[in-house]
């Protein structure tokens, strides 16, 4: 294709054809080399997948010397025609394909979703969806390619970006859906459905959700139910959200995870301790410094200490959301000491705190230099809540399991002298025999403390740049 549109202000032609027409010496990806006595007609480059370019980025002079967009635009879908079912298909694919991927053409729609969903992640696909119906009513309006070509494609590209908002599966729903809607109503088309018309239960919004749970838990003055939906229907009429009942405020609340989540700031330690249920596992957290996880254990490696030979200690904090280590300390043993230096590093690493650590249940986070960083954590001025995890449930504190565990079977296992796997347990699985001990303490198979300490370096640096 020399050209295409991807909607009805985006306008993509080839770079070849921009050549065609444009001395290659007036070109340099936006930097005028009229300043180094070159040339005077510079182009401005904006490309996509190293191959198209986006017409408006271009400059009037290369605008003229290209000639008129429309007329090739219409040459491109003359030739196109030409070309086997299996190239048209490939062209639209390259289309919706740039809609969704491409952040100079979803970002435009940001704005119509970013008031109504908090989490970043929930706007971003709104817009990328709301980036490729735009594509799709651009062409069909257009009448270059059939929806049924259409279709197959956006099925194509959509499997392979393993996106599945859109679920249209069925041409004839598919075809039903697009006819129904016009530019003007994608944002309630996708937000509601085909009618654009919002059902009871979506006028609470992650947006007034928001809204609820910043009145329920402040503390001076406690508002009651009724308190807190006029506030809110005050706070959201503002920007002509509908408003709520109190009915919506009261059942969003009941819901015990919402309790578990949010109570204890409403009603303090003492709620805590009575009504608390452990039973109930966070979901995955949605965004950065929700959730931290730390754990501890020994490392799969004999050291030196004192002329005796023995294993050290770590102990690590993962960010839920990224996956990542964003602390941890080495220690003779598991001390209060470890605890606390690792809890620091973390702190400093993320300069900030999450809204819940999940820890473990070792003696050394009961002692009275822990739990007065911890009481810290959970004041007012931070309001980090800080809990056990619950025993014999290890999705409580999974993640940070799973980390240590990719630690030793994915990075140790690559250094010299490790012994196999850390933990210090009596699962017979875990167990090694005593021979193989004796065998594993010989001198060859001892590091220095300096070179554990590389060891660890090296291995969490190549975890942290892992994606998950």
């Amino acid at each position: 294709m020399k050209a295409f549109r991807v909607s009805d202000t985006l306008t993509l032609v080839s770079k070849e054809l921009v050549l065609e027409t444009t001395p290659a010496s007036t070109i340099d990806n936006g930097i005028s080399k009229y300043k180094k006595g070159e040339s005077q007609n510079w182009a401005t480059i904006d490309l996509v997948n190293g191959e198209f370019i986006i017409v408006e980025s271009l400059t009037k002079l290369v605008k003229e010397r290209i000639g008129d967009i429309e007329k090739i635009l219409a040459d491109s879908i003359v030739n196109d025609l030409h070309e086997s079912d299996n190239h048209r298909v490939n062209d639209i694919e390259l289309i919706f394909d740039l809609a969704i991927t491409q952040t100079r053409f979803y970002q435009r729609f940001f704005h119509l979703y970013e008031d109504r969903y908090f989490y970043s992640y929930e706007v971003l696909t709104y817009a990328r969806m709301h980036s490729l119906v735009d594509s799709i009513l651009c062409l069909k309006n257009d009448g270059i390619y059939s929806l049924k070509e259409m279709h197959n494609a956006m099925l194509k590209v959509m499997k392979a970006r393993h996106l599945y908002n859109f679920k249209v599966n069925s041409f004839r729903y598919f075809k039903d859906k697009i006819n129904q809607i016009n530019s003007k109503s994608i944002e309630s088309y996708i937000i509601h459905g085909n009618r654009g018309k919002p059902k009871e239960n979506c006028k609470v919004t992650p947006y007034v959700k928001k809204s609820m749970i910043k009145f329920y838990i402040q503390n001076s003055p406690r508002l009651s139910y009724k308190d807190i939906t006029d506030q809110v229907n005050h706070h959201i009429m503002k920007r002509g959200y509908q408003t709520i009942d109190i009915s919506s405020t009261k059942s969003f609340f009941a819901n015990r995870e919402i309790q578990n989540r949010y109570k204890p700031f409403r009603f303090g330690k003492e709620w805590v301790s009575k009504y608390l249920d452990p039973s109930i596992v966070r979901v995955l957290p949605r965004f950065i410094q929700d959730k931290w996880e730390i754990d501890g254990t020994v490392l799969p490696f004999y050291v030196i200490v004192a002329k005796k030979v023995t294993r050290l200690w770590i102990c690590i904090i993962v960010d839920v959301h990224s996956r990542k280590i964003i602390g941890y300390g080495i220690d003779y043993h598991e001390t209060a000491n470890l605890v606390f230096n690792t809890y620091r590093v973390a702190v400093v690493y993320s300069q900030c705190l999450p809204f819940e650590i999940v820890r473990d249940n070792a003696k050394a986070y009961d002692s009275k230099l822990v739990s007065e960083l911890e009481n810290a954590f959970e004041s007012d001025n931070y309001k980090c809540f800080v809990r056990t995890a619950k025993v014999g449930n290890p999705r409580d504190k999974g993640t940070v399991e799973k980390v240590l565990d990719l630690l030793n079977v994915n990075e140790f296992s690559k250094c010299d002298g490790w012994i196999g796997d850390p933990w210090n347990s009596e699962r017979e699985l875990y167990r090694l025999e005593s021979a193989t001990i004796v065998e594993l303490r010989k001198k060859i198979n001892v590091k220095e403390i300096s070179t554990i300490f590389e060891y660890v370096d090296t291995a969490i640096n190549n975890m942290n740049n892992k994606i998950f």
